[in-house]
Protein backbone atom coordinates (compact mmCIF):
# COMPACT_ATOMS: atom_id res chain seq x y z
CA UNK A 1 0.00 0.00 0.00
CA UNK A 2 3.11 2.48 0.95
CA UNK A 3 4.71 2.14 -2.29
CA UNK A 4 1.11 2.33 -4.31
CA UNK A 5 0.97 5.74 -2.88
CA UNK A 6 4.31 7.02 -2.95
CA UNK A 7 3.78 5.19 -7.02
CA UNK A 8 1.20 7.47 -7.66
CA UNK A 9 2.36 10.30 -5.69
CA UNK A 10 5.31 10.47 -7.90
CA UNK A 11 3.48 9.74 -10.82
CA UNK A 12 0.95 12.70 -10.17
CA UNK A 13 4.02 15.42 -9.84
CA UNK A 14 4.83 14.70 -12.99
CA UNK A 15 3.21 13.77 -15.93
CA UNK A 16 3.99 10.87 -22.12
CA UNK A 17 4.05 10.88 -25.62
CA UNK A 18 7.16 12.13 -25.89
CA UNK A 19 6.78 15.02 -23.62
CA UNK A 20 9.68 17.80 -23.99
CA UNK A 21 8.85 19.90 -20.76
CA UNK A 22 7.87 19.03 -16.93
CA UNK A 23 5.04 20.49 -17.41
CA UNK A 24 3.73 17.98 -20.05
CA UNK A 25 4.77 15.63 -17.69
CA UNK A 26 2.73 16.53 -15.54
CA UNK A 27 -0.53 16.87 -17.94
CA UNK A 28 0.07 13.57 -19.32
CA UNK A 29 0.31 12.00 -16.01
CA UNK A 30 -3.00 13.53 -14.99
CA UNK A 31 -4.83 12.45 -17.95
CA UNK A 32 -3.59 8.71 -17.10
CA UNK A 33 -4.76 9.35 -13.84
CA UNK A 34 -8.42 10.62 -14.94
CA UNK A 35 -8.40 7.74 -16.80
CA UNK A 36 -7.51 5.11 -14.42
CA UNK A 37 -9.96 6.79 -12.28
CA UNK A 38 -13.07 6.19 -15.11
CA UNK A 39 -11.88 2.53 -14.96
CA UNK A 40 -12.05 2.27 -11.63
CA UNK A 41 -15.30 3.82 -11.37
CA UNK A 42 -16.89 0.81 -14.05
CA UNK A 43 -15.97 -1.71 -11.38
CA UNK A 44 -18.47 -2.74 -8.31
CA UNK A 45 -17.88 -6.12 -7.57
CA UNK A 46 -14.99 -8.73 -7.06
CA UNK A 47 -15.56 -10.31 -10.73
CA UNK A 48 -15.77 -7.33 -12.61
CA UNK A 49 -12.16 -6.55 -10.63
CA UNK A 50 -10.96 -9.46 -11.85
CA UNK A 51 -11.88 -9.09 -15.46
CA UNK A 52 -10.53 -5.74 -15.12
CA UNK A 53 -6.85 -6.90 -14.22
CA UNK A 54 -5.41 -6.18 -17.47
CA UNK A 55 -6.83 -2.74 -18.09
CA UNK A 56 -5.23 -2.14 -14.59
CA UNK A 57 -2.11 -3.61 -14.98
CA UNK A 58 -1.91 -1.88 -18.38
CA UNK A 59 -2.85 1.97 -16.32
CA UNK A 60 -0.12 0.74 -13.94
CA UNK A 61 2.56 0.23 -16.68
CA UNK A 62 1.66 3.57 -18.38
CA UNK A 63 2.46 5.31 -15.19
CA UNK A 64 5.79 3.37 -14.64
CA UNK A 65 6.91 4.77 -18.49
CA UNK A 66 6.18 7.82 -17.44
CA UNK A 67 7.83 8.26 -14.14
CA UNK A 68 10.89 6.55 -16.09
CA UNK A 69 10.53 9.19 -18.58
CA UNK A 70 10.58 11.84 -16.03
CA UNK A 71 13.78 10.63 -14.11
CA UNK A 72 16.05 10.74 -17.68
CA UNK A 73 14.22 14.06 -18.82
CA UNK A 74 15.35 15.53 -15.33
CA UNK A 75 18.79 13.69 -15.79
CA UNK A 76 18.71 15.42 -19.46
CA UNK A 77 17.09 19.17 -18.34
CA UNK A 78 18.43 19.66 -14.30
CA UNK A 79 16.73 22.56 -12.84
CA UNK A 80 13.88 22.85 -15.06
CA UNK A 81 10.92 22.64 -12.46
CA UNK A 82 6.93 22.29 -12.20
CA UNK A 83 4.74 23.78 -9.25
CA UNK A 84 4.53 20.44 -7.48
CA UNK A 85 1.18 22.40 -5.68
CA UNK A 86 -0.47 22.88 -8.96
CA UNK A 87 -4.26 21.94 -7.81
CA UNK A 88 -5.10 20.36 -10.35
CA UNK A 89 -2.33 17.48 -9.21
CA UNK A 90 -3.98 17.26 -6.08
CA UNK A 91 -7.67 16.59 -7.87
CA UNK A 92 -6.54 13.74 -10.01
CA UNK A 93 -4.63 12.31 -7.09
CA UNK A 94 -7.50 12.72 -4.58
CA UNK A 95 -10.24 11.00 -7.73
CA UNK A 96 -8.31 8.35 -7.99
CA UNK A 97 -7.19 7.55 -4.28
CA UNK A 98 -11.05 7.81 -3.23
CA UNK A 99 -11.50 5.33 -6.00
CA UNK A 100 -8.77 2.57 -5.63
CA UNK A 101 -10.09 3.37 -1.30
CA UNK A 102 -13.16 1.94 -2.22
CA UNK A 103 -11.90 -0.86 -4.59
CA UNK A 104 -9.73 -1.74 -1.72
CA UNK A 105 -13.32 -2.33 0.34
CA UNK A 106 -14.28 -5.00 -2.40
CA UNK A 107 -13.46 -8.49 -1.30
CA UNK A 108 -10.34 -9.29 -1.90
CA UNK A 109 -9.87 -6.07 -3.53
CA UNK A 110 -6.80 -4.65 -1.70
CA UNK A 111 -5.05 -7.82 -2.73
CA UNK A 112 -5.68 -7.75 -6.22
CA UNK A 113 -4.70 -4.23 -7.05
CA UNK A 114 -1.21 -5.26 -5.08
CA UNK A 115 -1.02 -8.49 -7.34
CA UNK A 116 -1.71 -5.83 -10.27
CA UNK A 117 0.62 -3.49 -9.81
CA UNK A 118 3.64 -5.75 -8.32
CA UNK A 119 5.29 -6.13 -12.28
CA UNK A 120 5.13 -2.45 -12.67
CA UNK A 121 6.53 -1.92 -8.92
CA UNK A 122 9.25 -4.57 -9.88
CA UNK A 123 10.12 -2.02 -13.24
CA UNK A 124 10.36 0.86 -11.59
CA UNK A 125 12.58 -0.45 -9.07
CA UNK A 126 14.63 -1.91 -11.44
CA UNK A 127 14.97 1.36 -13.38
CA UNK A 128 15.54 3.22 -10.08
CA UNK A 129 18.22 1.10 -9.04
CA UNK A 130 20.21 1.23 -12.23
CA UNK A 131 19.72 5.04 -12.32
CA UNK A 132 21.13 5.10 -8.57
CA UNK A 133 23.98 2.71 -9.80
CA UNK A 134 25.34 5.23 -12.90
CA UNK A 135 25.85 7.89 -9.95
Amino acid sequence: MKKGIFFLGLWLLTAACAPTSIEEYRKEGEAICYQFTEDLKKIHAREELVKAIPNIKHRYEEIVDLLIGVKEFEKEHFGEASDPWNTANFLASEMLMVEMKRIYLIEGGREIMERAQREALFRLDAALRKESIRH
